[in-house]
């Protein structure tokens, strides 16, 4: 029963900041992409969970990517709401050089007030570029200062060589991005629950200050077309084509999926959807193992006042398994050493490791349910004086 850890915690199937090989950890291949094919000169696809890419088309490749940079703004945004640093009801006053950004826009008044999550909302609705300009100026005082923030949580995530250079998107010549480089922004972004709140609307009226008001529609069709889909932002130039960054939730599993360079509209939407279908008709996200759940029972505890007890996960196990093989999963328990008192609840005492077949799929520290003292006399003393204490 008790055996030394000799796996490497794997917590990821296969990483998504890691290109795709042509077998993951889980033991599919992709050497087809699922015999599937995109039109976009870029693509990936990928479960928000485990962060596994199930299908990969020249993701690494570094590309305009037009206001789809926007998601990388809106998860900043996405943070201070969530920190309570903002509240959607603040009023925020839109400075001239908000006002007067090109490209979509909300028409937004120059030196107008707006309700914060108003101006969330046009960004995630229609990529708006005056009302991103807004909450950058209300977030860091100038965009230059965004900017920096921008950057800093680029290097946080992990993004190798990207280094943003406006809030927007726009002009052309902003720093590119490749389509891995965004999926791990969105990845991120689609945790936010109220962001995606916004993203989920197709028409909404926009009220100014003044009574004046602005139709959005929303710029992401799939939100219509596409029942699974609540976010998250497109965008288009010359320069990049047409770009999305969407998400989609079916059941437990949710996907982001990134496609760069398409020629239409059009074309980007189909190449969304079909990689959106391959994932969810293929694949399925499920929890294996929660935090705090007990994975082996009656476990002796050497010295202990209690002579067994149970090992729980320390962690939630979130797994990406292809659809049918669920009942092949197994979870082992791996003990550096056996229990000897005393012990603490919180102590990593090993591993508990998801498994199919001979791969690992994940794992995560293992400690006891509960303190264990150490069994002794003055221990048996102490507990005999406290039961006496109590009569009296």
């Amino acid at each position: 029963m008790y055996k030394a850890s000799r796996i490497t915690a794997i917590l990821l199937v296969l990483a998504l900041l890691a290109p795709a090989g042509a077998a993951g950890a889980s033991g599919y291949a992709e050497p087809t992409q699922g015999g599937i094919s995109v039109s976009a000169p870029a693509a990936i696809a990928v479960d928000t969970a485990t962060k596994q890419v199930i299908f990969d088309k020249n993701a690494d490749e570094k590309r305009p990517a037009g206001t789809v940079t926007k998601t990388m703004s809106l998860l900043l945004f996405a943070r201070a709401l969530e920190k309570g640093d903002w509240t959607a009801d603040e009023e925020v006053q839109v400075s001239e050089n908000a006002a007067k950004q090109g490209g979509a826009s909300a028409f937004l008044d120059n030196g107008g007030k707006y309700k914060l999550g108003e101006l969330l909302r046009a960004v995630c609705m229609m990529s708006a570029n005056d009302a991103c300009m807004a909450l950058a100026e209300k977030y860091a005082g100038t965009e230059e200062a965004f900017v920096q923030r921008m950057n800093e949580c680029a290097a946080e995530l992990g993004l190798k060589d990207v280094a943003f250079t406006n809030c927007t998107g726009l002009p052309e010549d902003s720093a590119p991005l490749s389509a891995r480089d965004i999926a791990v922004i969105a990845c991120e972004l689609s945790r936010h629950s109220r962001i995606l709140q916004y993203c989920d609307v197709w028409l909404y009226t926009f009220e100014h200050p003044g009574g004046r008001e602005t139709e959005l529609t929303n710029a992401n069709r799939l939100i219509r077309s596409y029942e699974d889909c609540d976010g998250l932002q497109t965008g288009s130039s010359a320069k990049s084509g047409y770009c999305m960054a969407a998400t989609a939730r079916r059941a437990s599993t949710r996907l982001v999926c990134v496609v760069m360079g398409n020629a239409d509209s059009a074309g980007r939407q189909k190449d969304t959807t079909s990689l959106f279908e391959y994932g969810f008709a293929n694949f399925t996200s499920l929890k294996a193992v929660r935090q705090g759940e007990i994975v082996e029972r009656n476990v002796p505890v050497e010295g202990g006042v209690t002579p067994l007890t149970h090992v729980v996960s320390m962690q939630d196990l979130t797994v990406l398994v292809p659809k049918g093989t669920e009942s092949a999963l197994a979870k082992e328990v791996a003990l550096d050493k056996a229990l000897v008192a005393p012990l603490k609840a919180g102590e990593p005492l090993g591993t508990v490791q998801v498994r199919q077949g001979d791969n690992v799929l994940a794992s995560a520290p293992v400690t006891v349910k509960e303190d264990i003292a150490v069994s002794s006399l003055m221990y048996y003393i102490k507990a005999v004086l406290r039961d006496w204490i109590k009569l009296f």
